[in-house]
């Protein structure tokens, strides 16, 4: 549902989901992304693998947004890692605001850097995901 509502608003999307094995996207320089937008959520059954992928993009430099919900623990040695947005899906106008400053502090700034860059190009998509698992309608 995530996927076919993105690829409706012109965005290309590259998904591991349905395949069993991480070994494609273990080489995301190879793949050319633009961006790596990590989604963990209590109900995830593939938690695990997109812990995975995202520490594969950011040891490849690929700009990343972990988009992680507020009721999901996560593991202590992510915490520091860039660009993570909680959110919480009764009430997710706090993440989309955080976003929302994000991504004009990023576009406003002189740094061409990749945590600025994963604003730029993944902003409007990573609000688009947060309203589509919010219960607010």
């Amino acid at each position: 549902m995530l996927v076919t509502h993105l690829k409706k608003q012109n965005m290309e999307v590259l998904t591991s989901y349905e395949t069993s094995n991480i070994a494609p996207f273990n080489n995301f320089q190879s793949m050319n992304a633009s961006l790596f937008i990590a989604l963990l959520t209590k109900s995830g059954n593939q938690n695990e693998k997109v812990s995975k992928e995202w520490n594969n993009a950011i040891k490849s430099k690929i700009p990343t947004i972990a988009l992680i919900e507020n009721s999901f623990k996560l593991p202590d040695q992510f915490n520091n890692w860039p660009n993570i947005i909680r959110f919480d899906r009764t009430n997710p106008s706090k993440s989309i605001s955080q976003i929302q400053a994000n991504r004009t502090s990023s576009v406003n700034s002189e740094k061409n850097d990749s945590n600025a860059l994963a604003w730029i190009l993944g902003g409007i998509a990573a609000i688009a995901l947060i309203k589509l698992l919010s219960d607010d309608d």
